[in-house]
């Protein structure tokens, strides 16, 4: 009986205190090869399953209460959709439109969520990822995004989490499931180190004269499988779906881009600090000193 009264994650398991574990909702924008989108973003908003789930979840209901009553059945959040389709755009005002696309990116911070961001600008050359894997360049953009956002995920679980605490990424079908299946097992596999002055130094650093990055990119404490579902299954991964879009607005200096990041961060990142190299990757967490 004890096992009926013990909270649930959402694929059945018992969840003890003692061995938390912290879901990694995933999902990314600007990865549709059109020309216009200059930068690849994935993010992965890390929630612990014990004491944050069934809040977060209330949150996001609530911030969904302002969709309109024609639209509210059956809706599933598609930032993109909400910004730009026209069955939205012609009877649902811009500023409402924008007001809960800002409500759902704020959840993150007002939880203090992790908000792990992985980039890669758009004009990034192919390399031999592409080969190896029968790649297109967009595709291969997402591959490495999708690697810093992991890469981003496992550390903060390292250094912040608990020392039995692992992370299961639960993120949107798409049809890069075996090749981003394949970087987690790369990484979890073959752990690398950036060498010695190979950092691009950030302007801070610059300041500093010496860089305080970490260069290595390793996973240790994410389970090696990815719960694939779709956008209508699990509606936590609208939150990464509305913060990559926020973010990847930002990064392209594109309308509104500053106010859906100061909604999802609560700031402002340096952009030229992201430019210095093809791929980047950040950790963004409020009122979390351990990080």
């Amino acid at each position: 009986m004890l096992s009926d009264s013990m909270p649930k994650a959402i694929f059945g398991d018992n969840l003890w205190g003692d061995k938390a574990m912290r879901f990694l909702f995933m999902d990314e924008a600007g990865t549709s090869g059109a020309e216009h989108e200059s930068v690849r973003v994935v993010v992965s908003i890390l929630v612990n399953a014990d004491t944050q789930l069934m809040q977060v979840e209330a949150a996001l209901r609530e911030a969904l209460g302002a969709v309109p009553s024609q639209f509210a059945k059956k809706f599933v959040f598609h930032a993109d959709d909400i910004w730009s389709a026209r069955k939205y755009r012609d009877s649902w005002p811009l500023t409402d439109r924008k007001l809960l696309l800002e409500s759902v990116m704020s959840i993150p911070k007002r939880f203090a969520l992790p908000i792990c961001l992985g980039l890669c600008w758009s004009d990034t050359e192919p390399g031999p990822v592409s080969e190896v894997l029968n790649l297109s360049a967009s595709d291969e953009h997402l591959f490495w995004a999708f690697h810093y956002s992991v890469s981003q995920s496992d550390r903060w679980l390292r250094k912040a989490g608990g020392p039995s605490e692992i992370g299961t990424i639960v993120a949107e079908q798409n049809g890069m499931k075996r090749n981003l299946g394949l970087a987690l097992r790369i990484m979890r596999e073959s752990p690398f180190t950036f060498p010695n002055g190979s950092l691009a130094a950030t302007e801070e650093e610059r300041r500093l004269g010496y860089v305080k990055q970490d260069g290595t990119i390793r996973v240790t404490r994410i389970r090696p499988t990815i719960h694939w579902v779709e956008k209508g299954d699990d509606p936590l991964v609208w939150l990464a779906d509305a913060c990559a879009f926020g973010l990847k607005r930002y990064f392209a200096k594109k309308s509104f881009g500053e106010d859906f990041c100061r909604a999802a961060l609560g700031s402002l990142p340096n952009i030229a600090d992201y430019k210095n190299g093809p791929v980047s990757g950040a950790t963004y967490c409020l009122n979390d000193l351990r990080f």
